[in-house]
């Protein structure tokens, strides 16, 4: 699989991961990765695991999730 982005520039990358989000393929320079806690049911609540899980997604997916 190739980087979405990099294709799109006409460059042909290979892709070191998948985003998250969208699906879309990116390299070493259009992923971002990001902490992701993760939370299960518990009885009435929820609770939250200790570690954080990693989330990779591309340039474009993790820009718009950012609030301005």
């Amino acid at each position: 699989m190739n980087c979405f982005d990099c294709d799109a520039t006409g460059r042909n990358t290979p892709a070191i991961a998948v985003c998250a989000t969208c699906g879309a393929g990116a390299c070493t320079d259009h992923a971002e990765t990001s902490p992701q806690l993760l939370r299960h049911p518990n009885g009435l609540g929820t609770t939250t695991l200790p570690n954080a899980a990693r989330r990779i997604q591309c340039v474009t997916c993790a820009g718009a999730g950012r609030t301005a």
